[in-house]
Order: structure tokens, then sequence, then C-alpha cells
């Protein structure tokens, strides 16, 4: 059984003889694993660390470059300068938006960017991508992400706390269909959608459940229909607790739960309560286990989340979020040596 097929079955909660991984890690990370397996001669067959998925995304389109404004620091198609300098990141690599697009909650001038432009998938290659049999996935940014990267985090919470502000409405809108418009794009050979975005915190939601409803809800349904309608899986990251909307989700067609941060969320209850509607992935402890564990907690932790969590399929292992730069590389490693066994 290809790695495809397993993650196929896997999300259709069918058995499978080895519970999939798949996982998300900061480039400081990720260079001292590779290294680690050159230096061991432990790389698996995809040259890295066998992972179940294969990433892909939407690019540029064809002609547009990134605006560079100075310092490492891009406008991007959006209009939002960010600051790409590796040196100043602090925690993770998507580094820091300098200057959002909109100052002021008006869309008055503003052109979103098409999302059907040509050449936008054009550095996809359909006999790389798929040639390993790994389960492909198209990451997207999600329509809240574009939305607070449009205007600035604090901002754009403001401005749906406002009722009546019909352009939190809009923008909301206008990102919808910019999403939609990239997973209708999307070439053929993906397999599933991981739309990204984050609702959470560490105790519930960052807006009221009511509200959420109220303003994303509908608009997640119509992104989500736009997978379906090609065929691909819905797959979802949010950071946080987001115990409380999980029915909604799957009401509107989610089918995997990334990351399910242990920290914040009774996970093994969660798997009881709606495993047989939802696929998880993640699970792995990257506030807790990783950073702060040790080596024999690893060990611990992975052989529990696959004896739990995988209990009746529906689970793909993975990190709960990419992997911190404060990580302890002796957890990594073990964890990276753990999955090229094979969890079963």
């Amino acid at each position: 059984m290809t790695k495809r097929e397993t993650v196929l079955k896997t999300i259709a909660h069918e058995p499978t003889e080895y519970v999939p991984y798949s996982f998300d890690m900061t480039s400081k990370i990720s260079e001292s694993v590779y290294k680690w397996l050159a230096d061991n001669g432990r790389l698996a067959d995809d040259g890295f660390m066998g992972d179940y998925f294969q990433f892909v995304g939407a690019g540029n389109p064809a002609g547009f470059i990134a605006e560079n404004v100075g310092e490492n620091r891009y406008r991007n198609e959006f209009g939002c300068i960010w600051d790409c300098a590796p040196e100043r990141r602090e925690i993770g690599d998507f580094g820091n938006l300098c200057k959002p697009a909109l100052d002021l909650p008006s869309l008055d001038g503003y052109i979103f960017p098409d999302a059907y432009a040509p050449g936008r998938f054009d550095h996809l290659d359909e006999k790389s991508v798929t040639g390993k049999g790994k389960y492909v996935v198209l990451g997207v940014t999600g329509i809240f992400d574009i939305c607070w990267f449009l205007r600035g985090f604090e901002n754009f919470l403001g401005d749906i706390a406002d009722l009546d502000n019909a352009f939190a409405e809009k923008a909301l809108d206008l990102s919808a269909e910019y999403v939609c418009g990239i997973v209708k794009s999307a070439p053929a050979f993906v397999d599933g959608v991981r739309f990204g975005e984050d609702w959470g915190l560490q105790k519930g939601l960052m807006m009221s459940p009511i509200l959420w409803r109220r303003l994303l809800k509908p608009r997640l349904k119509k992104i989500y229909d736009s997978a379906k309608s090609r065929g691909f899986n819905v797959l979802i990251h949010t950071c946080g607790d987001i115990s409380d909307i999980i029915p909604d989700l799957i009401e509107i067609g989610v089918e995997v739960l990334n990351p399910v941060q242990p920290e914040v969320m009774d996970i093994k209850k969660i798997k009881v309560e709606y495993g047989k509607d939802l696929a998880f992935y993640g699970g792995m402890g990257c506030q807790s286990t990783l950073p702060f564990g040790t080596v024999q907690d690893v060990i611990d932790e992975v052989a529990d989340r696959v004896k739990t969590m995988g209990k009746g399929g529906g689970y793909i292992f993975g990190p709960a979020g990419a992997i911190p730069r404060d990580a302890k590389l002796e957890n990594v490693f073990k964890l990276v040596e753990l999955c090229i066994g094979g969890l079963k």
C-alpha cells in the first residue's frame, strides 16, 4: 500500500497497517534533522524522513515579482509588507508583518489579487509531485488570516467586533472568493486541501462562538465546498482550543483537524466524541514534551497517541504545530526515528 493509499484509508476511517505521519518543522529544526539523518545513514525513502504528505502551494502569477522595499522587507501581491529576515524571526518561519495593506477599514480603491491569474501552478510538475506515492496536500491561507494580514491583527479583531462594520463582511467575502479561485484552479493531482488559519487561544476561541458562526462559518462552508466539488479532502489547521466549534466544523464538511494541541484540549475525549466523523492530524506536544520533556517522555507519548488516537483509524500522527526552535534536538531525533521505524 502506498503512503497516499494509507492516508486516504485513514481519512475514511478504514484500518491500515501503519499510522501515517506528517511533520511541520521550523527551518532550524528541519536543517538539524536532515543533517542528523544524513550523518547517521538514516535518510528515508524520500531522501529525508519518509513523511506521508507532499505539500504544494500556489505561487505568484506569471510576471509578478515581490517588491523589495529594503532591509529584506518585501511587498507581496496583496500589498502587505513582510519582514523576511531570518535573524529577526522570533518564533517560526513566516516572517513578520511590518505593514498591512489597508490602514483604514475600507476597501475603496483596493483591488484583490486575481486567483485565476495564469502561472500560479506552473512551478508544479505532476510527475515530480506524485512520483513518490505520497498524499498531495495543497496548502492554502484561510480567509481570517488573509483579512488580518490586510489590516493587521489587532485592527481586524476590532473590525469584526464592530457588528455594524460592513468592511469586515466584505473583506471576508472577497477573501473567500479568492480562496475558492485558488482551489478551483489547482491541478487535479491534488488529494486534499489544508486551509490554514488560527481561531483559537490557549483557552477558547479568540472571538465568541456566536460571532464565529455569524462571520466565518458560512464563508468557510463556501471554501470547503469548493474543495469537495473538485474531489479533494478538506483538512484544516487552526491552533488553540477550538473545542466549542468542532460540531460546526463537522457540519460544514471538515474531514481532518490539525494540529489538536494536547496542552489546550482534551484530545482523547475529542477522539471519543467526534472520532467517527472526523480524522485528527497532530497531537504531539510542541509546547510541552518536545521542548521540556525527556527522550523517554517522547517514546511514551508517541506510543500513547498511536494507541489511543489511532484506535479505529482516523489518525495522522504529527507534532501539534511546527516543531519550535526551542525543542530539544535529542527529543526531535527520537521522534523522527520512531516514525521512520513505522507507527503501529
